[in-house]
């Protein structure tokens, strides 16, 4: 874990609620996480950010590990339910695109890899699948294809599950690699990273994806 590092004065100490006071835990350590960095962060910035005890940090997250996957997995929730909202917007005016796309800018955020990389190599007592969503991803699967057959329309084709299910391993493997890799490899080709390289790389994902759906479709 990373050294703790000067930081301005202790927010002032109030009362909270045992879930309030969490949740707000939660929200500064992502602040505080995407500012830094994980290797950068630790357990009494948090503290001081929110203006609790180190301890009181400690009761609620454990290690500062736990504290970073409970950060990953309240991203992943956050991003799930916004999935729905949009799945039941697209299910009344018939586009998907939002919902195409929020999902692509998810996956390929940086923020959100950084995080995920950190826990793979530094959380040790992880229970098995914890921390990376993969309870989210299968219930995810499980919407998608229950809801496909309304979003594509009538007598359109629709992938089968094992599709949808590489569809999302697909998405995933190609964001996670963009996030982790672009920097070196743009200015490798000699480019410059920047949004207008991340939309492009972006839609180019939503283009194949379109174009793997189609092809593996039945009929």
């Amino acid at each position: 874990m990373a050294r703790d590092r000067p930081a301005p004065p202790r927010a002032p100490r109030r009362r909270r609620a045992p879930e309030e006071a969490r949740e707000e835990l939660l929200v500064a350590a992502d602040r505080l996480l995407a500012a830094r960095g994980p290797e950068d962060v630790g357990l009494a910035d948090v503290a001081r950010e929110v203006g609790v005890t180190h301890g009181l940090v400690t009761h609620y997250f454990g290690t500062y590990a736990g504290l970073v996957r409970e950060v990953f997995v309240r991203r992943n929730r956050l991003a799930a339910a916004t999935i729905l909202e949009q799945i039941d917007a697209a299910r009344e005016s018939g586009d998907v695109l939002a919902l195409q796309r929020f999902a692509v800018a998810y996956v390929t955020d940086p923020h959100r890899v950084r995080l995920f990389l950190w826990l793979r190599l530094h959380d040790a007592d992880r229970p098995r699948g914890a921390g990376e969503g993969g309870g989210l991803l299968r219930a995810l699967v499980d919407v998608l294809a229950h809801e496909l057959p309304a979003l594509a329309g009538a007598g359109a084709p629709v992938p089968e599950r094992a599709t949808i299910e590489l569809l999302v391993l697909l998405t995933l493997s190609a964001g996670h690699g963009w996030a982790i890799g672009k920097e070196t490899w743009l200015r490798g080709l000699g480019l410059t990273p920047g949004p207008e390289l991340d939309a492009a790389f972006q839609q180019l994902l939503l283009d194949a994806l379109a174009l793997v759906a189609r092809a593996r479709a039945p009929g």
